[in-house]
């Protein structure tokens, strides 16, 4: 992470709709040619996105003057997650701000820089973040809305948004006291993806695949929910085995992840002082 003092943004509007339209041709739709290229194609094979009208008309009514809006995207899908958020940013609030991580507004020389403020986003991880609190705080005040990139336990469930962050709900707070501001919402950003068609020989080999690299003996499943629950039980179980004798493999998993948490804090202690 590149760290360095906070920049207030310089949102552009032509900037902006450039970035618009240059993320709708290229990640979005994805051009042909970059469709069918390795490194590429988890990115922008996106056959197509449904965004009701019910959805957008909703959100439209939250960012507008007198309300304050702080949108909070819930997922775990590197790269291509921010542009399917620009996609929705740019039908319900397209003057949003947008944090995102230092790294990419202050890390990649000065010229993409200006570039990234003229997008309106905010460099996460700075030596002032107050700065970069008041900043979205009074942005989000004059009703055009903020998106906190990534907000909550970030895991790939996709159907809801895990628990919050409290940076959300303590600018939420800030906004009400010190902007006067009576209409604070959090918006919860939660969308999937979806194959739109069968693929599950394709994961059965990747479901082999992870198992030769663990050494991990395949099972015979249908389902590919049950290879990733037999990967992760098998990995959890050599952990139990590595720090717990004996290993509790008769308790339900939520009961042996608490039992082995404990044991480990156990195991701090004795080697931590306060």
């Amino acid at each position: 992470m590149s760290v360095g003092p906070f920049v207030a943004p310089q949102p552009n509007r032509a900037v902006m709709r450039f970035m618009t339209l240059l993320n709708e041709a290229m990640i979005v739709r994805g051009l042909p040619i970059l469709k069918h290229c390795w490194g590429f194609r988890p990115y922008t094979r996106i056959n197509k996105i449904v965004f009701s009208k019910s959805d957008q008309t909703n959100l439209r009514k939250l960012v507008q003057p007198g309300n304050a809006v702080f949108l909070t995207p819930n997922h775990p899908w590197f790269f291509a997650d921010w542009m399917i958020d620009k996609h929705v940013l740019d039908r319900v609030a397209p003057n949003a701000a947008n944090w995102a991580a230092g790294s990419i507004v202050n890390g990649m020389g000065s010229m993409m820089q200006r570039f990234w403020r003229a997008n309106n986003l905010i460099a996460q991880g700075t030596t002032n973040p107050n700065d970069a609190r008041e900043h979205s705080v009074a942005w989000a005040a004059k009703g055009y809305g903020v998106l906190l990139h990534c907000e909550g336990q970030v895991g790939w469930n996709s159907d809801h948004i895990d628990t919050l962050h409290p940076g959300i709900i303590e600018m939420g707070v800030q906004c009400h006291k010190h902007m006067g501001v009576d209409a604070v919402y959090a918006a919860p950003l939660i969308w999937k993806t979806m194959f739109t068609k069968n693929v599950s020989s394709g994961l059965k080999r990747e479901y082999r695949y992870i198992c030769k690299r663990l050494k991990i003996t395949p099972e015979k499943v249908e389902d590919p929910s049950q290879a990733a629950w037999h990967l992760y039980d098998t990995l959890f179980s050599r952990k139990e085995e590595q720090w717990l004798a004996p290993s509790p493999t008769d308790k339900p998993f939520k009961e042996r992840h608490q039992i082995l948490t404990l044991s480990l804090i156990d195991i701090l202690r004795e080697h931590v002082s306060f």
